[in-house]
């Protein structure tokens, strides 16, 4: 899994921050979308990476201005997965 870490200025209102996560959910395969005005971001979990190109082209589409991304490996954390691999 691939989380996508998307620092974006604009976001107003919860309104703001439901346009992005469907946006999102939208035009990408993602497992989870996380987005929040307090932060300026949105973070999204993923299978497949997520090019800072692509994110860009939809933020600004949305009508938000992106300033950065970045994605890093993660790896899964279930509960049952934390038990027998510590």
């Amino acid at each position: 899994m691939i989380k996508t870490t998307v620092r974006i200025n604009g976001i107003k209102c919860s309104m703001c921050e439901a346009k992005i996560s469907e946006g999102i959910k939208d035009a990408f395969n993602v497992s989870e979308v996380n987005v929040s005005k307090e932060k300026g971001m949105a973070e999204i979990i993923s299978k497949d990476d997520i090019t800072n190109d692509k994110i860009k082209e939809l933020i600004d589409d949305l009508g938000f201005e992106f300033v950065s991304s970045s994605n890093e490996s993660i790896k899964n954390k279930c509960f049952i997965s934390r038990l027998f691999h510590k």
